[in-house]
């Protein structure tokens, strides 16, 4: 008879096995993408010269991870030829998917078909003419992609050159699909693609219609506003220049050229019989000084006779100014009264003495 034993509790709780899973696929993914990386740079720096298992040569290798890339690219060259860029192709696939966490669930049984697909990709390889810089013997498709291609050649019931058409494009055909399939694609994700690229280029062709035609009628505005502008511009002309006439200078004399009349003095008012002090000389009128005139030679530098020219508008000023002096007449003030007796009178008695004038020049 059996006894109920006790379940025993898991050693990681749910959460955090689907967080270390997670965090597992992400480690993949990053390592498969590293992977890729490395092969790329290995196809990528490929050389005829480099040393490998096929060939031996005393230089060193060009290849960037050193002898041991030049012997795995030489390898893979020889065998599928270009065909071996799948690999990293279908290494970087699956590392995005591992880190995204997009389908990593179909990693194994999408893996298996990989050889399939490499192989289909050196017979389409195959199938096309060398460039002049391949070196090798053989076909783009490797060794074994002319064997395959040279096989369906011989098979090949239609004649060679559409025959070999029609087969380059179902060998394309096929490895188009295993390709898609080898890397984890699905239905739903292609048509997701398909319409995201076809939205995409309808997106890109819209936007590109409307910067045209924001640039079209930026330029149509442009256009009107200088045909607007263009009759608010006045219309000038420029008169044709005249040509220069030498002249003869004109005379300038030397005689002054004051002939105003002098001025007539004015009569002069009777004067008042008052009383006056002594001037000692203050009202006197002072007689201009004399200012001695020269006759300047005659000069015939043009700066000199712009000189002589103010200089005698200069005498001029000092003659007029003299003139006007000397008929000036002095108007002397009426000085007041100097007498003993006492100024402020009565208004209605009569003046006790004549009053007599006092001459204190004497």
């Amino acid at each position: 008879m059996a006894y109920q034993t006790k379940s025993r509790d898991p050693l990681l709780e749910e959460h955090m096995q689907a967080a270390i899973r997670k965090r597992g696929s992400e480690l993949i993914g990053m390592a498969l993408i590293g992977i890729a990386l490395l092969f790329g740079m290995i196809l990528w720096s490929y050389s005829a010269d480099d040393p490998n298992h096929f060939s031996v040569t005393s230089e060193p290798a060009k290849n960037m991870l050193g002898d041991f890339g030049a012997a795995i690219s030489g390898a893979l060259i020889f065998t599928i030829g270009k065909a071996a860029w799948v690999i990293p192709m279908f290494c970087l696939a699956w590392g995005v998917r591992f880190v995204l966490h997009i389908g990593e669930t179909r990693a194994l049984t999408r893996a298996i078909f990989s050889p399939i697909f490499g192989a289909f990709a050196a017979i389409l390889f195959a199938a096309h003419i060398p460039p002049i810089d391949w070196t090798h013997s053989f076909g783009l498709g490797g060794l074994f992609g002319d064997m395959a291609f040279g096989l369906l050649v011989d098979i090949n019931p239609l004649g060679m050159g559409f025959g070999i058409a029609i087969l380059t494009l179902i060998l394309g055909a096929i490895t188009a699909t295993f390709g898609l399939y080898v890397m984890g694609f699905t239905g739903p994700e292609l048509r997701t693609i398909n319409r995201f690229s076809w939205v995409a280029i309808i997106l890109s062709y819209a936007s590109l219609v409307h910067a045209f035609a924001r640039i079209m009628a930026a330029f149509q505005e442009r256009q009107q506003a200088r045909a607007a502008m263009a009759p608010a511009q006045p219309q000038t002309t420029f008169a044709p220049t005249q040509p220069i006439v030498a002249r003869a200078e004109p005379f300038v004399g030397t005689t002054p050229t004051n002939t105003q009349a002098p001025i007539a003095a004015a009569p002069s008012a009777k004067k008042l019989s008052f009383p006056s002090l002594p001037s000692f000389g203050l009202n006197r009128a002072v007689a201009p000084e004399a200012v001695a005139y020269t006759d300047p030679a005659p000069q015939t530098d043009p700066q000199d006779r712009v000189k002589l020219r103010i200089s005698e508008a200069v005498q001029k000023k000092i003659l007029s100014t003299a003139a006007e002096e000397e008929n000036f007449e002095v108007i002397e003030r009426a000085e007041p009264i100097l007498s003993r007796t006492p100024t402020a009178t009565p208004v209605t008695s009569a003046p006790l003495a004549p009053v007599e004038e006092l001459d204190l020049d004497d």
